[in-house]
């Protein structure tokens, strides 16, 4: 057992880094390569987890697939990776939109997610616990509308939304009500024209790291977001402007 890093890029390469590859560098600098890509391609998805761990895949269309960890080929930094195709079946116009790891499928785990046009749904962990290798439906998505990210949380979590025209908004996980693996969520933020682009646990005295298009970021304390009830417009947290992104 080892820990990892899952890439997977935006056209569907994956593989399985060591994390040990990896060394801690000062901000600013240009980094080390993670993944050779086609010129059209890039690193869309990371996520540290062990070679023990289950790693569920998320489609933009709502389903579900999973793999061991182990299972994804061991490759180094600058290898392409392998299609993602080729270890989970899935279907034409799909795409990875989301990957998380889960140790175990205890009731008080949950899963939620967060779609396009600002619906949440909660969902116990232990409705993914079995999956075929085909996939499974994880969220009905109404029309126009797409899963954008997927977060392993419990019930006492507060989570943050983040939208495109720079806004967040904090809510706790309780204000949802937890709903079956088929149904389609409650509203989480209102995206007043934009589209949701991320979604990340809150914890007091931690902080909430923001990042624009062009590769501009901030951190925020968390409590400088208030606490308020789902479905609202939240608060500034970047100010988005044509050199931002």
């Amino acid at each position: 057992e080892e820990d990892v890093v899952i890439a997977v890029t935006n056209t569907g390469y994956c593989k399985r880094i060591p994390l040990d590859e990896y060394k801690v560098q000062n901000r600013g600098g240009v980094g080390s390569r993670s993944m050779k890509t086609n010129d059209d391609d890039y690193v869309e998805h990371l996520l540290l987890t062990s070679t023990h761990s289950d790693v569920l895949f998320f489609t933009n269309q709502g389903k579900v697939y999973r793999l061991r960890a182990h299972q994804i080929p061991e490759m180094s930094k600058t290898a392409k990776g392998i299609p993602v195709v080729n270890l989970i079946q899935i279907e034409n116009g799909e795409r990875v939109e989301a990957i998380v790891r889960v140790d175990e499928y205890t009731e008080n785990t949950y899963l939620l997610f967060a779609t396009k046009n600002g619906l949440v749904k909660l969902t116990k962990a232990v409705e993914y616990a079995r999956i075929r290798q085909t996939g499974k439906i994880a969220i009905i998505l109404n029309m126009n509308d797409e899963l954008v990210a997927v977060r392993a949380v419990t019930f006492t979590d507060e989570v943050i939304l983040g939208n495109e025209n720079g806004k967040a908004i904090r809510f706790p996980v309780s204000e949802i009500r937890a709903a079956g693996r088929k149904s389609s969520g409650v509203r989480g933020m209102n995206v007043d024209g934009g589209k949701i682009v991320g979604m990340s646990i809150a914890s007091e005295e931690k902080y909430l790291l923001s990042i624009s298009a062009n590769g501009y970021g901030k951190m925020t304390a968390i409590d400088q977001y208030r606490l308020t009830k789902r479905g609202g417009k939240g608060v500034k947290s970047i100010n988005v402007t044509e050199k931002t992104g």
